[in-house]
């Protein structure tokens, strides 16, 4: 199950585990959007990391909104 992208802009650091085997989705679209997830494959738990790491939002945010990192 993938996120929607508002979900995805909400994301902050501390919504996946140390492990990165679950991420919290802060959904408010419906009764059941905010929700936990599996994180199944090792490859998605990979790219999770790599955005853990590399990810450069402030306040807690994972992401930077794409109209802020455009020139």
């Amino acid at each position: 199950m993938s996120p929607r992208k508002s979900e995805m802009l909400r994301a902050l650091r501390i919504d996946a585990t140390p492990d990165a085997t679950m991420v919290q989705l802060r959904g408010t679209k419906t009764e059941r959007a905010s929700r936990t997830v599996p994180v199944v494959l090792d490859w998605q738990r990979d790219l999770l990391r790599l955005a853990l790491t590399h990810a450069e939002g402030k306040g807690g945010l994972l992401f930077t909104p794409l109209g802020e990192c455009l020139p």
